[in-house]
């Protein structure tokens, strides 16, 4: 994986962090929810069949961020079974992200958590550089939504 790849995927986990705390003082949830669960539904779809690993990375981190915009209760046992999926994939960029989905969803997605164990068992090697760490992975992520999905977490997540 290009260092510049693993040194972005840190960054926007953090400034994404930094959003959610900034976006929970406004108003909230938008005003279409429909809309939000339709573009759920049409991104995950994308995903599975997006050839190219950097823009399912993209697509992946846009799933993060309109399941937040949502009730998690009006998110679908298969839209989370589709989600779960795709921790099995081969960018772990995608993982990261996914992973993030499933924990913004919260203990509405505790079918998720053989999923995401299994993910944790077989991580995707990262090559240290400069910016980053050997285990700067999915593992962070993986381990955040296990927490937020069990209930142990009520802070801000990416």
């Amino acid at each position: 994986m290009p260092r510049w790849l693993i040194a972005m995927s840190v960054i926007l986990a953090c400034l994404y962090t930094q959003f959610d705390a900034t976006r929970a003082l406004g108003s909230g949830k938008p005003q279409d929810e429909s809309a939000t669960l339709t573009a759920i539904g049409v991104t995950i779809a994308q995903l599975h069949s997006e050839v190219s690993s950097y823009e399912r990375a993209n697509l992946a981190e846009k799933l993060a961020n309109l399941i937040r915009e949502v009730n998690p209760n009006k998110i679908r046992d298969a839209e989370i079974d589709e989600i779960s999926d795709l921790l099995g994939d081969s960018f772990d960029p995608v993982r990261m992200w996914c992973a993030f989905a499933l924990g913004n969803i919260g203990p509405r997605a505790l079918r998720a958590i053989p999923a995401l164990q299994n993910a944790l068992k077989s991580p995707i090697p990262v090559t240290p550089s400069f910016f980053a760490q050997p285990t700067m992975d999915s593992s962070m992520a993986i381990q955040t939504a296990l927490r937020k999905i069990r209930g142990g977490s009520s802070g801000p997540e990416p």
